[in-house]
């Protein structure tokens, strides 16, 4: 509220005054006293509102404010479920028939705030993770297949001299390139994709550059890994017996 009403600093607020009725009725102005940080009172996935706070009691009119419910905050240094007792306690001892309606744990307000989004985020790992499990499947199973077809072909070039690490360093080209091209077309496709889970995200941005990284970094081991075991295979082979079954 600070920034949109005046722009540039916030201490550009302090002094300042507001009359928040309009229409008929004449203003009651009140002066800015202090700017508070921003609020996320409608949940963790909705931008914070622009919010006033007003005083209990205005020195403005006769009776002051009339509210129907209060919600106070305390900061704790232990279990805050051990204060419960001793906060009612001293509400009632202020007035005994002050309704306290719910007591709750920052923790608990927070995790009900993102309950149904920890959910879908669960579910997308999951897929995530199996999907990342049958792509290394599949990328192994293509170059065992291709390491199988090729037995004869290696034998020879182990025979005219290719060194072991030549046909390991072959096979894992391969398989790499494929990965590579792989992780190039899928970073394309999120960055265009990504805004589809921007409702979904907290905390941080749809085109994250860690979470690429990160992510690109495990789809490289993955990769190199079910590149490496068939590599490993073919690196193996008897030279005499490729050219025998030839």
């Amino acid at each position: 509220m600070a920034n949109r009403l005046w722009p540039g600093a916030e201490e550009g607020a302090l002094g300042k005054r507001l009359g928040p009725n309009d229409g008929d009725i004449a203003p009651i102005w009140f002066t800015v006293v202090g700017v508070a940080e921003n609020v996320a009172d409608d949940g963790l996935r909705e931008e914070p509102r622009e919010l006033i706070y007003y005083s209990m009691v205005s020195p403005d009119t006769d009776d002051g404010w009339v509210t129907r419910s209060m919600t106070y905050v305390m900061r704790t240094e232990g279990p805050p479920a051990s204060l419960a007792g001793p906060a009612r306690a001293e509400v009632w001892g202020m007035n005994r028939d002050l309704p306290i309606a719910e007591m709750q744990d920052m923790e608990t307000i927070v995790s009900d705030s993102t309950a149904r989004l920890s959910f879908t985020m669960i579910a997308l790992a999951i897929a995530a993770g199996v999907a990342l499990l049958l792509g290394g499947i599949g990328l192994y199973g293509v170059l065992s297949y291709v390491v199988n077809q090729r037995a004869q072909e290696m034998g020879v070039r182990m025979a005219l001299g290719a060194e072991t690490s030549q046909v390991l360093w072959m096979v894992v080209r391969q398989g790499m390139t494929v990965v590579g091209t792989g992780l190039v077309v899928g970073i394309v496709a999120s960055l265009s994709l990504t805004r589809v889970l921007e409702s979904f995200l907290y905390g941080t941005s749809p085109n994250d550059p860690l979470t690429f990284v990160a992510t690109s970094g495990v789809l490289l081991l993955v990769g190199l890994l079910a590149s490496y075991v068939p590599a490993r295979r073919a690196s193996s082979i008897n030279p005499m017996e490729a050219l025998r079954a030839e």
